[in-house]
């Protein structure tokens, strides 16, 4: 039962399985909306959100817990997830009533309390390991969240 559980919380934050969802997702979410820079936008965060931490964990060379020949700051598990799971509840405080904003955000810090825990009790991180995973998911977050709003928000300038 708890490599169950180890496996099902690591699969809540892994790059090679949530991004095909995460594109499946954004296929639908653009047919509803019929808006596909947005969807594009989280596409191509969630690539750079897979890169920045490998390049991440080539500049800090923090060894992992059970590998040290591998490295594990920041968690790219906890910033990959912290990056999903957050655009998906931002796009529902955009474009949801209060009360699903609400349960999207509920939702979204248990997965995430979920992922993040299961990651430290079976000894794959540290917490400074989630710490760092979640200060560079927040911050690519931020700055995607940014960027989609100047992309999809800017009016051309008339002359």
């Amino acid at each position: 039962m708890p490599d169950l559980l180890w496996m099902i919380g690591l699969a809540f934050s892994n790059e090679q399985i949530m991004l095909p969802v995460g594109i499946v997702y954004g296929f639908i979410e653009g047919l509803h909306r019929k808006q596909w820079k947005p969807i594009l936008w989280f596409i191509g965060l969630l690539i750079a959100s897979a890169v920045i931490s490998e390049v991440l964990k080539f500049i800090f060379k923090v060894p992992l817990i059970f590998d040290p020949k591998r490295y594990g700051f920041p968690s790219g598990h906890t910033q990959f997830a912290a990056v999903f799971y957050g655009w998906i509840c931002y796009q529902f405080a955009v474009h949801a009533s209060f009360y699903v904003r609400i349960v999207s955000i509920v939702l979204t810090l248990g997965i995430l309390a979920f992922t993040v825990t299961t990651i430290v009790h079976y000894g794959y991180h540290t917490w400074f390991d989630i710490m760092g995973g979640f200060v560079s998911g927040g911050l690519l977050l931020f700055l995607g969240v940014k960027g989609m709003r100047v992309l999809t928000l800017s009016k051309p300038k008339t002359l």
